[in-house]
């Protein structure tokens, strides 16, 4: 007569497997994209505020002209921030005036996006987005 070789688990009952296999699955399969569809809103959000932030910082300066230090700009951008509730460093402008009748002015607003968002806890690592708005000075503007 052959003797069976023995099995591993033979003897033992497999109870409690199903249990670990569950865990591990919320763990590495659920709780990733709930963080993800957490943070997607905010990632809409900010672009929208830097969006937003350039158009009005273009046109401020745009109506400020022949004032060029950009800091009625750099009010607006700030405004609009404090407005949508971001930090004061979330939102950086650069201005790029073309100083004459007829030029151009191109306001540059990077917004600092969170990478994760979670709730209760904050924010984990981030990256920059830039956002660019255009806005031409009146020919006939006064001096």
């Amino acid at each position: 007569m052959r003797r069976r070789a023995s099995r591993p688990h033979e003897g033992r009952p497999l109870e409690g497997f199903a249990a670990i296999e569950l865990t591990l699955s919320v763990a590495v399969l659920v709780i990733p994209v709930l963080l993800l569809v957490a943070t997607l809103p905010t990632w809409v959000e900010r672009r929208h505020v830097g969006v937003l932030a350039a158009t009005e910082a273009a046109r401020a300066a745009a109506r400020a002209y022949p004032d060029t230090s950009g800091a009625t700009a750099r009010a607006v951008v700030a405004e609009v921030g404090a407005r949508a509730g971001l930090d004061p460093g979330d939102l950086r402008l650069d201005l790029d005036i073309d100083a004459r009748r007829g030029g151009t002015i191109v306001a540059t607003v990077t917004v600092r996006m969170p990478a994760v968002v979670v709730p209760a806890l904050g924010t984990l690592d981030a990256w920059e987005v830039r956002v660019v708005a255009t806005r031409r000075i009146e020919d006939h503007r006064s001096r």
